[in-house]
């Protein structure tokens, strides 16, 4: 996937400015996310290449909600604008270059039914000779406390905030949850192959005070020399080759 592109079935994906470029983690969690019945407002945070906003966008064309894609990185929103623009849900998103911290301070009336978000995950970790690919991937800019106050403050009671994490981040995740109003209704395990360690975990939390049971899945995305049928099943809206 380092193409300068990446074409999906209804729309294109340039990655050449993007911080972060199409990967299997966007789709994921752009496939995977609940979106709540008759959703007006939605969220994506760290939206890099705009793939999450776009795919949200086309699951949502039944009740028209609005997208906010946002970014820290001029490059990549600037990336995102140009993908958006070529798309038939151009006038549902709206790409800033902002940090969460800053547009949740003064987005103080403006409430989300979901929130979705790849977000940094490196903590303390060797950081790559380019800057701006540490802003995407290492959490200096966004800590994860971060992700679960904001994204607590921006949306609707019993708003979703859906996430992927690498297995032992989203743990932690999960953990700190409930200190922000949280409570995790879906967990996802992905193992690239059967036989494999978990890689990633999709965490979807809803904040509500009212308990509800957790609902556990695990997905494998790829069976013997093809793709599995359940990675299919999730995808196939999207990629060209399903």
């Amino acid at each position: 996937m380092s193409n300068d592109y990446f074409r999906f079935k209804q729309f294109c994906i340039h990655q050449e400015r993007s911080a972060m470029k199409v990967g299997t983690d966007g789709v994921l969690i752009g496939t995977w996310c609940t979106i709540p019945d008759e959703a007006k407002q939605i969220l994506d945070v760290g939206c890099g290449s705009g793939l999450i906003a776009i795919m949200l966008a086309q699951r949502t064309e039944y009740c028209r909600a609005r997208i906010k894609a946002i970014d820290i990185d001029h490059d990549s929103t600037l990336q995102s604008h140009e993908n958006v623009a070529d798309t038939p849900w151009r006038d549902r998103i709206d790409v800033e270059c902002v940090s969460l911290q800053d547009f949740c301070s003064r987005e103080v009336n403006e409430k989300f039914d979901l929130v979705v978000s790849n977000p940094p995950f490196f903590v303390d970790s060797l950081k790559a000779p380019d800057p701006q690919r540490n802003n995407s991937r290492h959490c200096d800019t966004l800590s994860h406390r971060e992700l679960l106050r904001c994204s607590a403050e921006l949306l609707k009671d019993k708003g979703i905030l859906a996430v992927v994490l690498p297995t032992n981040e989203a743990k932690q995740l999960v953990e700190m949850s409930a200190v922000y109003g949280f409570v995790v209704s879906r967990i996802c395990a992905v193992r690239s192959t059967e036989r494999k360690a978990e890689i990633r975990h999709l965490v979807e939390m809803i904040k509500t005070t009212e308990w509800q049971s957790c609902n556990h899945t695990s997905l494998c995305i790829h069976s013997r020399a093809d793709y599995s049928d359940e990675y299919k099943a999730l995808t196939r809206e999207f990629y060209l080759k399903f």
